[in-house]
């Protein structure tokens, strides 16, 4: 089967849990005898090569880091006018409709998975559903972070017109999917409670790891992932305060702007911090996969702390490593988490609860933790085990039907027949 996954992320251009899945199942595509295409964004014009064994055509968007418009080799009228009126993520799924009409007939493409964050696919499938595009290749969406959600958790105020629109076009994608598949049932409940679409639960596959030969750093607590409200980064930084410990937080990930304020989220929790606990708080930034592979090898708890959360790979990472991972109980990364087996839960936005179970973890003798830390490793593998989840994605899309064949209706009706020729009607009939 031929797959082509459509995605704004993908390396060197990766900001997020998105991109790390698509390599993931990429490379796991590869190593099964695949060739599958990815359709991204690249920092010039367009350029198609294959890398590492996959075909990746890479499309402008951006000039730089200009983004008050369209790149020059693309800048027109209808893209200028999406760009103002929907942003970028819709000039970059207007080119993906385009793409698709050669890419299509030329790699014998079976399937198309796009993104749902962006709205990716809206275009090309709003054009099948018009023009009867694309001929009979299966579209399906995989639900990683759906826009009204990340609004919600992060507190944003009232979205404008943009996002409005982003939004709905990301709840018709789904709509007018032939299938929807999410890593969770926590997000699988969220599009059927929000978009009415029943979504298949898959899971990530595990990404490659590199052997680490890093000193264990047995007393340190290891946070990664941007500081902002929906990653639980407040409940953390309250939770760490009510702690005395000897042991130092590590936060990976660029700090974010608080929208209503202007002022940089981890910056201010930080400053409101009682003064030794804020002295135990390091911070890095934004890190090399390596690097944050590395501390994610040496530290001894790894604190996943976002209120709710689909499937982050930072949990999935740090369970691979053999860490402690701490979550709360609602999300994705619960659905992974035996508590006091193969990890430990607090209650969801909880600093308090938080700290209770940070201060367990932190006090666990050292045999206690590689223990915990091998059967998350254990449990981790036996439900994301790439071989597996490809097996199982492959299963699935073979068993998706296309919309004309779920949609189209044998019975055919007709009035006024008498005065018609008969050959004419069977031509109707048939049509």
């Amino acid at each position: 089967m031929s797959w082509c996954i459509v995605s704004r992320e993908f390396p060197p251009f990766s900001g997020g849990g998105i991109g790390t899945y698509a390599t993931s199942v990429t490379q796991a595509m590869v190593r099964a005898g695949q060739h599958p295409i990815v359709i991204t964004v690249g920092p010039g014009e367009r350029t198609e090569d294959i890398e590492d064994g996959v075909t990746v055509v890479r499309l402008p968007l951006a000039l730089g880091e200009d983004w008050s418009g369209p790149h020059p080799a693309i800048r027109k009228p209808e893209t200028q006018a999406a760009w103002n009126a929907l942003g970028p993520h819709s000039v970059f799924a207007m080119q993906v409709a385009n793409e698709l009409e050669t890419l299509i007939v030329r790699y014998g493409i079976d399937l198309v998975e796009f993104a749902d964050t962006g709205a990716a696919g809206w275009f090309a499938l709003n054009r099948r559903r018009n023009l009867c595009s694309y001929s009979d290749v299966r579209m399906l969406t995989f639900v990683h972070s759906p826009s009204a959600w990340i609004e919600r958790v992060n507190r944003r105020c009232e979205p404008g017109r943009a996002m409005h629109e982003l939004q709905r076009m990301e709840r018709e994608q789904a709509q007018w999917s032939d299938a929807v598949v999410t890593p969770s049932e926590f997000m699988a409940g969220w599009v059927q409670e929000n978009w009415g679409v029943r979504a298949s639960v898959i899971r990530l596959p595990l990404p490659s790891q590199e052997p680490q030969d890093v000193d264990e750093i047995e007393a340190d607590v290891l946070y990664v992932g941007r500081m902002e409200y929906r990653k639980g980064i407040d409940t953390l930084l309250s939770a760490w305060s009510r702690l005395k410990p000897e042991a130092r937080l590590h936060l990976v990930g660029t700090d974010t702007p608080d929208e209503r304020t202007g002022v940089p989220i981890g910056e201010r929790l930080i400053s409101q911090m009682p003064r030794e606990s804020a002295l135990t708080v390091v911070e890095h930034g934004r890190m090399s996969p390596g690097g944050v592979s590395a501390l994610q090898h040496s530290a001894g708890v790894v604190v996943v702390p976002s209120p709710e959360d689909n499937s982050p790979f930072t949990c999935i990472e740090a369970m691979q490593a053999g860490r402690v991972v701490i979550a709360s109980d609602i999300g994705g990364a619960s659905e992974f988490i035996v508590d006091g087996v193969s990890g430990l839960i607090f209650e969801s936005g909880n600093a308090h609860s938080l700290a209770e179970v940070l201060g367990k973890a932190l006090a666990m003798p050292g045999e206690a933790r590689q223990e915990m830390g091998q059967r998350a490793a254990d449990r981790v593998l036996a439900m994301c085990d790439p071989k597996a989840i490809l097996a199982e994605r492959t299963l699935h899309a073979k068993g998706v039907e296309h919309w004309r064949e779920i949609q189209s209706d044998p019975a055919c009706v007709m009035i006024n027949t008498p005065s018609m020729i008969s050959a004419s009607c069977e031509n109707l009939c048939t049509a």
